[in-house]
């Protein structure tokens, strides 16, 4: 145990004695009373409460580890959020409005540090969600307390323990000072109470069963209690929706959830140490923060299941590989363990429900309001589906009162919290998600999964998509409905569809055993896209176009369709280097022109010596063309860089791979290019159009002559692609027979 200053315990002990002393008028007891040295009192008290409360248990860990080693900071909202006034359509579009998952709407209450609430002495009721750290904190106040950091005594007290046995509060307490060995620990704590210098820390009001009136015979004996000794400030710690009774004389506060600089300051104390733990520290925090693992940082906010995280993550030093079963994990805590562990049995409304009937009842609320968009839901609205639900159940017996079973959900998991005052949410949007999910999957014999594919354009939809995928014993039929959806999708596209078709057309003599059928489509879908840019920088000075109207466009096209699917289709690093196929050509972004630059004239390098010819070729081709349209473009408006050097640069990487094809035809057309180009870049004047006649010419006869693309065919693209990464993603968690073969699916159409 670590040392304690018992400077600020032992000055209490001793004052309280100094008056407490004049009233010993029996010699023996007083004699017995000026022996002690209360510097050995006070150390023996501050050691029992370290033994006590300087640990914790987390579930799936095997030993108790020092509270102290991980605790963070917490924060106290100066008002419940339940107190807010809202309607259900205002929380709708604030949380819409915001653009973010994270369910809190920014109401007027206030986070405060939740100690220096505590050091002024206020009484607090703490209501906070399963797993906020309520008790965490009553510890963490009591061993700061036994420090000498709120110069009072603490006084820690497990309401379910003082229920279970059977004392008055003051009794239970006297049993808590055995320890200091006082010849008359009633009397001297009674001095101690009406001196005002203990803190009371009460835990757990939830956790004390309602049966029995057990609960209402506590209440009744902490209320006597405290208003005889009222100058001793309390805390006392509920579950929200757990506590139906008004205690006078507190001020309402609730544990808020933890902000990302929280999340980090428990993590870099969880990977503490050697340099191997701050390297787990970084590899976590950096898959947490990836725009994949959104539905993991909600569930990161809540202490518990940030710890649960750290677990997961020390196990398999992974979380992304394996979401769907955080989830679960993080269900089956709130839903199971956390009472179990902690040896409470909760007053249970709907014990007769088996835990498949109510995640069945979740889940199916979880699917109808998600269905309907309705994150936050009226009370009336739960209430009327918790008894529809429980009404066709055989499990549930006698008339249902919805509302009881909706506090004690509640009040028992934490799976629903009241956002304002009658509307809820589920505590988390990737809960709600889950759910949703869990429904489709356990209802698919019903025909839930084309019902889901038939979202796939709606984002909304996009972690439904991904748990549903992730929690489907065998996916193939999941991956065979989405892949025909798109096909479906691509058909209303007449241009789009005759792209990819000339696309897969294209690819197929291109694709070898290094590299994927799929991967040479998406280059070759990528190779159309980079010339239908050239194509509208060329209309953009024909038609003397100012300049921002063609530029924000390609920038956006040139940044978000590189190399298409590159990001989750397996290239090989023998091609070119990976960074060359997920970030080439960002040229067309003027903000950062010249720093690109050097860049991609490196990458013409590389593909100089990409043992993949024919696709070399056409790629480096295509970006000649895309650099040459961006040169036009910046000659006539006085600034044309050094983009000559780029189009020189990608076309001798073209006649690289044609020599090596042994196409001395096309390799000595296009050195007939770089000479025009060279002529141009030495002040004889712009790139004539014979240059582009003879590049259109080269590519018609490769083969190249893609179909132009109007406006609304980029917007159908951009809605291809994202369609498609769903879909791998999808592909990612889930179990299928063959992964290969619903990989090679992807932009491939049949034939007309």
């Amino acid at each position: 145990m670590p040392p304690i200053d018992t400077t600020v315990l032992t000055t209490i002990f001793t004052w309280v004695w100094s008056t407490y002393g004049k009233t010993v008028v029996d010699k023996t007891s007083k004699a017995a009373w000026e022996r002690l040295r209360w510097e050995d009192r006070a150390l023996a008290y501050g050691q029992k409460v370290q033994r006590l409360y300087g640990t914790i248990q987390l579930l799936g860990q095997p030993r108790p580890i020092s509270l102290e080693g991980i605790y963070t900071a917490v924060s106290l909202l100066d008002r419940p959020e339940a107190l807010r006034r809202y309607t259900v359509e205002e929380m709708q579009a604030e949380f819409e409005g915001r653009g973010r998952r994270y369910f809190h709407t920014g109401g007027k209450e206030k986070r405060r540090d939740g100690l220096e609430m505590v050091r002024r002495g206020q009484n607090l009721f703490i209501l906070g969600k399963p797993g906020a750290g309520k008790t965490t904190f009553l510890k963490h106040v009591a061993l700061r307390g036994v420090k000498g950091d709120i110069d009072r005594v603490p006084i820690f007290v497990g309401l379910k323990q003082l229920s279970d046995s059977g004392k008055s509060v003051f009794d239970y307490i006297v049993g808590e000072f055995d320890v200091c060995n006082f010849p008359d620990a009633a009397g001297y704590l009674d001095r101690l109470l009406k001196s005002g210098k203990a803190l009371l820390l009460f835990d757990g009001l939830d956790e004390v069963n309602v049966a029995d009136d057990e609960r209402k015979h506590l209440i009744a004996g902490v209320e006597t209690f405290t208003r005889k000794y009222d100058l001793c400030p309390r805390l006392i710690t509920c579950r929200l929706a757990a506590n139906d009774y008004l205690f006078q004389g507190y001020t309402y506060v609730e544990m808020a959830d933890f902000d990302e600089g929280q999340i980090r300051e428990f993590v870099a104390r969880w990977f503490s140490g050697d340099e191997r733990e701050r390297e787990r520290r970084e590899l976590f925090l950096s898959e947490l923060e990836n725009t994949a693992s959104e539905g993991l940082r909600e569930l990161a906010r809540v202490p518990l299941l940030l710890a649960l995280l750290c677990l997961s993550f020390e196990e398999r030093l992974t979380l992304s590989s394996r979401r769907v079963e955080l989830y679960g994990d993080a269900l089956n805590a709130l839903l199971k363990k956390w009472d179990s562990s902690r040896n409470i049995r909760r007053d249970e409304v709907y014990r007769e429900l088996s835990p498949k009937r109510k995640l069945q009842m979740l889940s199916r609320i979880a699917a109808e309001t998600f269905g309907r968009a309705e994150y936050f839901i009226h009370k009336r609205t739960l209430v009327r589906a918790i008894e529809d639900f429980l009404s066709k159940v055989p499990d549930a017996s006698g008339e249902v009162d919805g509302e009881v079973v909706l506090q004690s959900i509640i009040a028992q998991h934490g799976l629903f919290l009241e956002r304002a005052g009658n509307i809820f949410s589920f505590v988390h949007l990737t809960i709600h998600e889950y759910f949703a999910a869990r429904y489709v999957v356990e209802n698919s014999a019903r025909g839930t999964l084309p019902l889901l594919i038939n979202n796939y354009d709606d984002s909304r939809y996009k972690e439904v998509f991904l748990m549903t995928a992730g929690q489907l014993q065998e996916a193939t039929e999941f991956f065979n409905l989405f892949a025909n959806r798109l096909t479906e999708a691509v058909a209303e596209s007449p241009t789009v569809a005759a792209l990819l078709r000339h696309v897969a057309r294209k690819a197929a003599p291109a694709a070898d055993n290094t590299m994927s059928a799929v991967a040479v489509r998406s280059t070759y879908l990528s190779i159309a896209l980079y010339l239908d840019q050239a194509r509208d920088f060329t209309l953009a000075r024909t038609q003397d176009i100012g300049l921002g109207l063609p530029l924000i466009t390609a920038q956006n096209r040139a940044l978000e369709n590189d190399l298409v699917f590159a990001f989750g289709i397996d290239y090989p690093f023998n091609i070119v280097d990976e960074r060359t196929l997920n970030n080439a050509l960002t040229v067309a972004n003027a903000n950062t022109l010249f720093d690109t630059l050097g860049i991609v004239h490196k990458r013409a390098q590389l593909l100089k010596r990409s043992p993949h010819a024919v696709l070399a070729r056409d790629l480096a081709l295509a970006k000649a063309q895309l650099s040459l349209g961006i040169d036009v473009f910046y000659y006539w408006h006085g600034d044309k860089g050094w983009y000559y050097v780029l189009i020189i640069d990608f076309l001798e990487a073209a006649i690289s791979q044609s020599r090596a094809l042994k196409d001395t035809v096309i390799a000595n057309r296009l050195a007939g290019l770089i000479t025009l180009v060279n002529s141009a870049a030495t002040g004889q004047g712009p790139v004539t159009e014979k240059v582009f006649t003879e590049l259109d010419a080269v590519f018609k006869v490769l083969n190249l002559d893609f179909p132009d693309l109007e406006e609304n065919d980029w917007e159908f693209i951009y809605k291809y692609e994202y369609w498609n990464k769903l879909l791998l993603s999808c592909l990612e968690q889930a179990a299928v027979a063959d992964r290969e073969a619903i990989k090679a699916r992807l932009l491939l159409l049949p034939e007309s």
